[in-house]
């Protein structure tokens, strides 16, 4: 009957998990549609890949480790390496699959949790919760990539310290003490959160030193040995230089750290006032569900995770006081990544007071009313969270990571591959043996019409438009190889309305000429107007004056004198491309 019973919860779980990963996945594709390697994603497993991995687990950021990063960029490239004949090409895919995976086992560690208080209902409402997360515009660096799974870290030790305080088994314990040893050498607020654990036993009305030291003497060891390690290199403000912006405190207390996952939709809406407002009928709210509580177990993870949430609030304002000169009176949730490791406790939080007011006679209503809004709130913001056609913060530019791979450079026995974002410091430096460039369509940046980079440009907008003075469209290289449904040119007005009408002209690669008249009274100063076009290979144009003048057409002048239009290519295969040094 056991066995039986094992079973169906392992089966259970494991749906659960790969729906997850699937959820995932349709909240955000970009990963898989354009396989590109971001930022320390490629520093990280490049170091590993090429000094080893016990030198990447000790050395990949100078002020703090990174193990858990460390740790899933590994079984990365192992997967990678296995799928791709001991090849690194697979290696976005491979680590779209961890992240999405890693997310996913996170969320059900959630419902696990909240099932041990409640049920596999409440479970269930936290781990879609979590899966639904709101990450603002830039979840595309942080679902499908893993340099951000360090942010999670303190929800994570909270939970697995739940898991220890009701664990039998010794080596169950030993796994979970290595696995808060792994978050802690992730994020250090999670030494502050194990001290506050520590501090709670020593206040129990049955402590023994003797025997407190004894049930905790791994967790301990391995703490302090990574305290003596960690603690020279803490410092700076973790890449968010700048004072504390008093004006934005409040914004930053309150709704982006603690409302957001309930105000997200109407969050350009907020001010001060309404937010502190909103928050004290939230803390109201929390009141109560913990006063009428009759469950100890939920009672008690709700103080667990009120005191979590406002230790990682604080140390995050305190370790990163430059946040609150980057948020803009409500005007922009970013940068998302900082704040999702509070808002993920607050999610718990909200399934937690949840349950509590549910269960109680005399709060039933007000649970339902608090449930079913936080529900309708996901339902209407879920154009915020699904970025199934198109990401908000798209990564890829004109190569994905095979283009890259085709167009590195060999160093000595070792190939520079420039990753995204397109800036020289994001270089990853790769071992000759885990890279082929068999089937490259480009071996060069001349060759393929691409920008190096580094390359350097000005925006400078034509002469305008008038009756015997053509504009010329000049296509980006790129742009010429592969059928185009729609162009997009970026046109100045010089500040006023030009009445008239102007000519597009295309030419394709078969020879064949295609015209589009348009009127000029409707463009937009320094903005894009779209043309669609028939399908076709399409390598240069120009605009002629029909009965209008006086516009221009802004262009990307690069160091060495070329001059190319400021377009935007949608193909027929649905990818996209932009001229370089050109706004999008």
């Amino acid at each position: 009957m056991s066995f039986q019973k094992n079973r169906c919860t392992w089966g259970l779980y494991s749906i659960l998990f790969l729906a997850g990963v699937l959820l995932l996945f349709f909240r955000n594709p970009d990963p898989v549609i354009n396989p590109v390697i971001y930022a320390e994603d490629g520093i990280w497993a490049a170091l590993g890949l090429r000094e080893g991995w016990i030198t990447a687990f000790i050395s990949s950021r100078t002020d703090y480790f990174v193990f858990l990063n460390t740790l899933l960029l590994y079984i990365s490239s192992i997967i990678s390496i296995a799928t791709s004949g001991g090849m690194i090409e697979r290696l976005p895919y491979a680590i779209a699959f961890v992240s999405y995976s890693f997310y996913s086992a996170f969320a059900l560690l959630a419902f696990a949790t909240i099932k041990k208080v409640s049920s596999g209902f409440f479970g269930l409402f936290a781990f879609l919760l979590l899966l639904m997360l709101p990450l603002g515009d830039t979840q595309n660096e942080i679902i499908g990539r893993i340099l951000q799974v360090g942010f999670f870290m303190p929800a994570l030790a909270l939970m697995l310290f739940f898991w220890r305080d009701r664990c039998g088994s010794t080596i169950v314990r030993r796994a979970i003490d290595l696995a808060i040893f792994v978050s802690a050498g992730t994020n250090p607020i999670v030494f502050v959160l194990v001290f506050a654990y520590f501090l709670h036993i020593l206040f129990l009305n049955n402590f023994n030193f003797i025997s407190t030291l004894k049930n905790n003497v791994l967790l301990i060891s391995l703490l302090s040995a990574l305290a003596v390690a960690i603690l020279p290199r803490l410092g700076g403000h973790g890449g968010v230089p700048g004072d504390l912006v008093a004006s934005n405190v409040i914004e930053a207390v309150t709704a982006r750290s603690i409302l957001f996952p309930f105000v997200f939709p109407w969050y350009g809406q907020l001010s001060n006032v309404l937010s502190l407002s909103i928050f004290a009928v939230f803390a109201l709210v929390v009141f109560i569900a913990i006063r009428v509580s009759e469950n100890i177990e939920a009672k008690r993870l709700t103080y667990a995770v009120i005191v979590t949430t406002s230790i990682y609030a604080f140390l995050t304002l305190l370790m990163r006081p430059g946040l609150t000169g980057l948020l803009n009176n409500y005007q922009t949730s970013f940068p998302d990544r900082y704040f999702m490791g509070i808002n993920v406790l607050v999610s718990i939080l909200i399934v937690l007071v949840f349950i509590q007011l549910i269960n109680h006679v005399k709060t039933r209503i007000l649970g339902a009313i608090f449930g079913i809004s936080v529900v309708l709130v996901y339902i209407y913001g879920n154009s915020a969270i699904f970025e199934f056609n198109e990401s908000k913060m798209p990564i890829r530019n004109y190569l994905s990571f095979k283009d890259q791979i085709c167009l590195s450079e060999q160093v000595s026995s070792s190939y520079k591959i420039q990753i995204y974002p397109e800036l020289p410091a994001w270089v990853m430096l790769i071992p000759a043996q885990y890279i082929s460039k068999v089937d490259c369509k480009f071996r060069s940046y001349e060759g393929s019409g691409l920008p190096r980079p580094g390359d350097e440009y000005k925006k400078i907008p034509t002469a305008a438009l008038e009756k015997n003075k053509n504009i010329p469209i000049n296509f980006f290289k790129f742009a010429t190889y592969k059928p185009l449904s729609r162009i997009e040119i970026m046109f100045g007005t010089n500040v006023r309305t030009n009445p008239g009408d102007a000519q597009l002209i295309l030419k394709n690669s078969n020879g064949r000429v295609e015209k589009i008249v348009f009127s000029l009274e409707n463009l937009q100063d320094n903005h894009y107007r779209f043309f669609d076009i028939p399908d076709g290979v399409y390598a240069s144009g120009e605009i002629v004056s029909l009965t209008g003048q006086g516009v221009s057409v802004w262009e990307s002048h690069n160091q060495d004198g070329k001059v190319l239009s400021c377009l935007k290519f949608k193909f027929t295969d649905g990818g996209s491309a932009l001229t370089p040094g050109c706004p999008r």
